[in-house]
Formats: structure tokens, C-alpha cells, sequence
């Protein structure tokens, strides 16, 4: 079984405003996350939320994802991703995880990711853009369960730390996404 957790708990603190809900092509960010998640036919979906909670869940409000509310968000990515993990359904083996600011990721790459890591569950599959290696990634839930997430100290923490046992998928649109005001185009709304 495979699980999704879309991160969409932050503050936004660099771009002033909840990206969470900054619309691109008449979508809002969360809104395309969840829906790009729900498109990989998950065993289970959770919505990880934390400032400005109630506003982001009423964005996906329509769609089969559970929020589940951080209590530790302020802490960081590491935080939010450590309480959706314990938020899937114990059965999920295998976890993808997806962030609100990826705008230009397409769904056939996080399809892609998916199908890679079925063929090979004990390994982990993640995005490589530039000289990053990141999310969109699928892991094993093994990985995540006693890796002490904590702060932010997240999925990049662990990819790194386990490049040998990660399969990168080439995605250069992940080089744009949504950060400071400056990336701000007329795209968005």
C-alpha cells in the first residue's frame, strides 16, 4: 500500500503571504498538490496543515484527502512530514510526499516516481532538478518512522544521508517554484 502526505502547514514567511493558497491557472497551490497527489491512486491521502488551517482544508474540501492538523508545525517541515507519516493508515509501506510550492511540477512525474518505486519498495525514489536531489520523493515508511524528523530536518535530510539506496528521476520543472515575492508572475493570481 501507498500513502501520500502533501506539506501544506507552513507560514509562507519569505513570500508574505499562505502559497498554500496563491492560485496558478485558477487553481490554488493546495488545491493541485492534493490533486496531483490523489492522481497516483493512493491507499491513503493526508493534507498536513497548521497555519491557517481551516482556510487551506476548505480549498480541498471536495477531495478524498484527510487534513490532519500539525501540532508542531512552527518547528518546521521535518515536524509537519513526522505527523503525517503517523497519520497514514499503518498498512502504507510506501509514503509520497508533495509540497504546495512545486507549482510546475507535472502529474506524470509524480506517476513516474510511484511506478519506480513499486519495482523496488525498499529503496527510495526522488526528484532530481539542478544539483538538488528532493521531493516530490517517494520512501519507504521504514525511513521515515525512527528517522527523528524533527525541525528541518525532512525528506532531504534522509535522501541524502542514504544516496545509495536513492533512485533519481529527472524533473527540471521543480528548478521553479514559489519562494519570495520575486517569483511572483503574471501566472498568478
Amino acid at each position: 500500500m501507498i500513502g501520500v502526505v502533501v506539506l501544506a502547514a507552513g507560514r509562507s514567511r519569505r513570500l508574505g503571504r499562505p502559497k498554500q493558497l496563491v492560485r496558478w491557472r485558477g487553481e490554488s497551490l493546495v488545491r493541485r498538490a492534493c490533486r496531483l497527489a490523489l492522481a497516483v491512486q493512493p491507499d491513503d491521502a493526508v493534507l498536513v496543515v497548521g497555519h491557517l488551517a481551516d482556510a487551506i482544508v476548505r480549498e480541498v474540501a471536495d477531495l478524498p484527502v484527510r487534513p490532519v492538523r500539525a501540532v508542531h508545525w512552527e518547528e518546521g517541515m521535518g515536524s509537519s512530514l513526522r505527523e503525517g507519516v503517523q497519520a497514514l493508515h499503518e498498512g502504507c509501506t510506501g509514503v509520497v510526499i508533495l509540497l504546495c510550492d512545486q507549482y510546475a511540477l507535472p502529474v506524470t512525474h509524480v506517476c513516474d516516481l510511484v511506478e519506480t518505486w513499486h519495482r523496488s519498495p525498499l529503496r527510495a525514489v526522488a526528484s532530481r532538478y539542478g544539483d538538488c536531489i528532493g521531493v516530490p520523493a517517494v520512501l519507504p515508511r521504514s525511513w521515515l518512522e525512527n528517522a527523528g524528523l524533527s525541525g528541518e530536518r525532512g525528506a532531504r535530510f534522509l535522501l541524502q544521508e542514504r544516496m545509495d539506496q536513492v533512485t533519481p528521476i529527472v524533473c527540471e520543472e521543480l528548478a521553479n517554484d514559489l519562494d519570495v515575492p520575486e517569483d511572483l508572475t503574471s501566472e498568478f493570481g
